[in-house]
């Protein structure tokens, strides 16, 4: 079933897609960002530990910080993939004003399954990076005041490491490859040509990959 749905989406929303309900689209969603969310939790832990070894107070508003940044990738799945409906709704709108919101929502969940690796690789990536960040590279000094800002350095001790930002750039690839999935979900809602289709898919998949690349050249810099 996934083999069809990555490299033959017409064939998986033909013969495996399911009629009744969301469940399986939000289980499956939600894991997509839980792979982002094991590596950010246990990047936390090992860097936290660190600091603290040092040291370093960590009040209740840096630590709030700390678990918004941990829970980013199963927060940000949910409204990508919400984000990425309206936006296949909306721009599908220049060609046809047939077809159902809740079933085109049903089948564009199943567009995100490719940034399930980029996810990976990014758990990997800073998890591996967390295990490398030890009590000398903490200097007292530097550590900022302000509770947001200090979450930020001692997170960036882990996810400022190079090989952990390029993982941020190779996620572009991946967005690719959901927008290529997202034309056929939006193709049989709408019922379009798959060349018009894959031009309706082919901007909120641009444009978010143009944010993903924004991100990972930022954090180079």
């Amino acid at each position: 079933m996934y083999r069809a749905l990555l490299f033959d989406p017409e064939h998986f929303y033909d013969e495996y897609l399911g009629s009744r309900g969301l469940r399986s689209e939000i289980l499956m969603v939600a894991f997509v960002g839980v792979v982002g969310l094991v590596g950010n939790y246990f990047a936390r832990q090992e860097v936290q530990s660190v600091f603290v070894e040092a040291a370093i107070p960590i009040n209740s508003d840096t630590n709030f910080e700390l678990i918004r940044l941990v829970i980013a990738p199963i927060v940000g799945i949910f409204i990508l993939w919400i984000g990425l409906t309206i936006a296949l709704y909306a721009v599908s709108w220049l060609y046809s004003t047939i077809g159902q919101f809740y079933e085109l929502m049903k089948r564009s969940a199943w567009a995100v399954v490719p940034l399930v690796v980029a996810n990976l690789l990014h758990s990997i990536a800073i998890g591996y990076a967390a295990t490398q960040v030890t009590e000398d590279q903490v200097d007292p000094q530097n550590v900022p005041q302000p509770p947001i800002d200090r979450a930020h350095h001692m997170w960036d001790t882990a996810a400022g490491e190079i090989y952990v930002t390029a993982t941020i750039l190779v996620g572009a690839v991946f967005v690719i490859w959901a927008g290529y999935i997202a034309a056929y979900a939006v193709r049989d809602v709408r019922d379009l040509e798959t060349s018009e289709a894959l031009r309706v898919a082919a901007v909120p998949a641009g444009l978010y990959a143009i944010w993903v690349l924004y991100q990972g050249v930022s954090a180079f810099l």
